[in-house]
């Protein structure tokens, strides 16, 4: 099969496709990384025994994607809290099953390792096989039966069993065979933005259905999202109201401390993992220590009151409403933080 049959191929995803939740799609993403198997772009020294190659034919083992499956959706869960699927699952669940593997007894979703390499380790053995084949036990439902199963007709790899959505893949071998010229067609397309924009754009526009009060979609479907600065006029007034005088007050804890490198910390009062945007009127000095203790939580509304009240007295804030701040308050509040404590003063106000 020659490159543009694969593109042929992924054209004809991609118009018939019918989304139903994220699944297909971050597979797919999943797949641009067999481009490193010829291309040291990107890096999958951490799966590389996983891959057996051939003349013909690549064989990945599903670890291989299990590996990439967990760390796309456990850092979206983890950092932006975002729904994955409009519908309940056959357990009764709001979202998608894969995000059980991610909570602890009380619900609450445990920090992500930062390396891919981490989740290949011995230690989520475990974990990477609850995803690929269920855990009755649990009641966690295997994350890529109905995946292969769905994308098995379109050819991407070579063909399972044919009622591969119901058998146990247990029983099944445990890896995707593909053409050998898969890593080439993603080596050429997939990292000059072509798939992985489509893929993107489709993310994108099931998830803001799904998710109507999160403001950046676009943004988060990316992960990693470096934090910017303020606009330049922002960053001035910034820099004279909390840096120029050379001593700051701690907008959470109302210390006093001298100014020097990492303090003030600029701390987004509605988290950034929920804006994704940098404005002055969202940003506070804080010292390192509220910074920290603070982190991703939403602050109670007697914090954001007096924000509200510090917004009036600066002077850049573009497209700026005290209506449409409390309303991103509320939304963040309701979709995002979810039961967590809301951040409040470390200690009684001098």
């Amino acid at each position: 099969m020659n490159l543009q049959k694969h593109f042929q191929t992924y054209v004809n995803f991609i118009h018939n496709s019918r989304q139903t939740g994220t699944y297909q799609f971050v597979f797919l993403k999943s797949l641009f990384y067999l481009a490193g198997h010829n291309n040291p772009k990107p890096d999958i020294s951490w799966g590389e025994h996983w891959i057996k190659k051939n003349k013909k034919s690549l064989r990945v083992d599903l670890n291989f994607f299990a590996v990439l499956f967990i760390k796309y959706y456990w850092d979206m869960l983890y950092k932006f809290r975002l729904r994955q699927t409009a519908s309940r699952n056959q357990y009764g669940d709001d979202d998608i099953n894969i995000h059980k593997n991610f909570k602890d007894a009380n619900g609450n979703v445990k920090k992500p390792p930062k390396k891919l390499a981490d989740l290949a380790d011995i230690q989520y053995d475990t974990l990477r096989d609850n995803v690929i084949y269920g855990n009755p036990t649990h009641h966690i439902k295997s994350s890529f039966g109905e995946v292969l199963y769905a994308l098995d007709p379109y050819g991407f790899f070579k063909a399972r069993h044919p009622r591969a959505r119901t058998t146990n893949l247990r029983t099944m071998n445990p890896f995707l065979e593909f053409d050998i010229q898969v890593p080439n067609f993603f080596q050429k397309y997939a990292y000059q933005s072509i798939l992985e924009y489509t893929i993107n754009y489709m993310l994108t526009r099931y998830l803001e259905e799904i998710n109507p009060y999160f403001p950046q979609v676009a943004k988060a479907v990316l992960v990693e999202i470096p934090r910017g600065s303020l606009r330049p006029k922002e960053k001035v007034e910034y820099n004279k109201l909390y840096r120029e005088p050379g001593v700051f007050t701690c907008f959470y804890c109302h210390c006093k401390k001298q100014v020097k490198s990492g303090e003030p910390a600029r701390d987004h009062v509605i988290p950034f993992d929920f804006v994704l945007n940098d404005e002055l009127y969202n940003s506070v000095p804080s010292c390192k220590s509220c910074n920290s203790t603070k982190s991703n939580k939403l602050p109670n509304s007697k914090i954001f009151d007096d924000v509200v009240e510090r917004n009036k007295t600066i002077t850049n804030k573009p497209d700026y409403t005290e209506k449409d701040f409390r309303k991103l308050y509320k939304h963040c509040k309701d979709v995002y933080h979810g039961n967590r404590p809301l951040f409040h003063y470390p200690r009684p106000i001098p």
